[in-house]
């Protein structure tokens, strides 16, 4: 049997929930399993979709795990959650179509303060009410921890590196060890095939595409390579300007963070400019050569259909100190801080834009 593997950084780490998860799936089973591993650190389930839709092999794999409500809790309010709900439905439905037959199992995680337990529980609601229309499964990590503290917020907290991550690898192995009763059940039994029901919300997003950074005929081609990714992006220089006609609509743009990362203004018809930084703190101050990020573009009103449509979008890498003239439309992203090198090295490397299909 294959598994393909989507989610953030908890699913990344190698000492996570994944390793003792497998080993003990196979174990219970006694079958044994490959899987593939894509979950990049900070994605949301936006960037799930971008990934799962620029793959041509998912009718090959006969089970999905997917986690992202870490980090999902950023689009858990207004317009953000109406794109949250068009993108995670849309995930599912892409997988559906491809795999009718396909286990799949979302893996809900959470976050240890209880600031943020009341826009978690909208994701984790939101998950509950695309697997019952889909007939899907999810297990609910986040519970089965609270209930193992037994309410004791203290007891909870110490299952935590920190706000967001767990315990290497004493709670991981716990997390997997937990996971693995069903995947050791997906293992020795065959799920019949699906057929896929109307969607919840009219704008899933399931027929998303995606132009690659081998595709797109902007700036000049960078690649970006190490030990679990190879990128291949597209570099614009600081005061380049390029334009990019699209079919339709923009959800999400992927971009590489080094410390050269510079300032970018993204404008495309229809809606107002945005500015964001795309140097990340960790790689400024040498803690990664390079990262994958994602930008959702979740200030739209994404339940308006008559939206679509063909589109002009420009975007043109701008001296930092100019986003003072845009206070309007510059958009703070967590850990992401202006270029902290010399004007001649800024520049700006994307990976991917992904589109709306386009509708006749």
């Amino acid at each position: 049997m294959k598994a393909l593997v989507i989610g953030g950084s908890n699913t990344v780490m190698k000492s996570g929930y994944l390793r003792s998860m497998f080993e003990k799936a196979e174990y219970l089973s006694e079958r044994t399993i490959t899987y593939t591993n894509i979950a990049i650190g900070a994605a949301s389930c936006v960037h799930g979709l971008h990934l799962c839709a620029s793959r041509c092999d998912l009718s090959d794999y006969d089970i999905f795990i997917i986690e992202y409500t870490i980090n999902d809790y950023k689009l858990s309010r207004g317009r953000d959650f109406d794109l949250w709900r068009g993108a995670y439905e849309g995930l599912i439905r892409l997988i559906i179509s491809h795999r009718p037959d396909a286990h799949i199992l979302s893996v809900i995680l959470g976050r240890r303060d209880p600031i943020f337990y009341r826009r978690q529980d909208r994701i984790k609601a939101g998950i509950s009410n695309i697997s019952t229309h889909y007939g899907i499964d999810e297990i609910d990590i986040d519970l089965f921890l609270k209930t193992l503290s037994g309410g004791d917020f203290n007891a909870f907290s110490d299952f935590y590196l920190d706000g967001v991550h767990y315990k290497l690898p004493e709670v991981t192995t716990v997390i997997g060890d937990h996971l693995a009763t069903q995947l050791s059940y997906y293992m020795i039994n065959n799920r019949p095939s699906r057929t896929l029901p109307s969607p919840i919300v009219p704008w899933s997003l399931e027929g998303v595409q995606v132009l690659s950074g081998t595709t797109l005929q902007i700036g000049q081609s960078t690649e970006f390579k190490n030990s679990l990714l190879t990128l291949q992006t597209r570099r614009l220089a600081l005061g380049e300007r390029v334009t990019v006609d699209l079919p339709a609509e923009l959800v999400e743009m992927s971009y590489v963070t080094t410390k050269s990362a510079g300032t970018l203004l993204i404008e495309e018809s229809g809606y107002d400019p945005i500015v964001i930084d795309t140097n990340f703190r960790g790689v400024s101050v040498g803690k990664f050569a390079f990262l994958l990020r994602s930008f959702p573009f979740a200030n739209k009103v994404w339940r308006r259909r008559a939206r679509r449509g063909p589109r002009t979008v420009t975007f043109e890498v701008i001296d930092s100190t100019k986003k003072a003239l845009m206070t309007q439309y510059y958009q703070k992203q967590f850990g992401m801080i202006p270029p902290d090198v010399d004007r001649s090295r800024q520049a700006v490397y994307i990976e991917g834009l992904m589109h709306e299909s386009v509708v006749n």
